[in-house]
């Protein structure tokens, strides 16, 4: 049996989505009916939290090399170019 890191994302009064961390496969998001790829890049780390106080989780991913990236609601940010570690 393969363990899949699994991130819990809160979507205010919405069924909870989880972010899978697929290694080498990249991330995905599961939204209780379907999977979709959101980065073809291996993360380092993950964090969620509601960053911008709009009831919703956004992800903070540490891309090593490329960064530090947000995702919210289907868009990535860069927040520095500079690896976190």
């Amino acid at each position: 049996m393969v363990r899949v890191p699994i991130l819990l994302l809160s979507e205010g009064c919405q069924p909870l989505l989880r972010v899978l961390d697929l290694g080498e496969a990249g991330l995905w998001l599961w939204n209780g009916g379907g999977v979709g790829q959101i980065s073809g890049v291996n993360v380092d780390s993950l964090a969620a939290g509601d960053t911008d106080a709009d009831g919703s989780d956004e992800v903070a991913a540490d891309f090593g090399a490329a960064g530090l990236w947000l995702w919210d609601g289907g868009a990535w940010t860069q927040i520095s170019g500079v690896n976190p570690d």
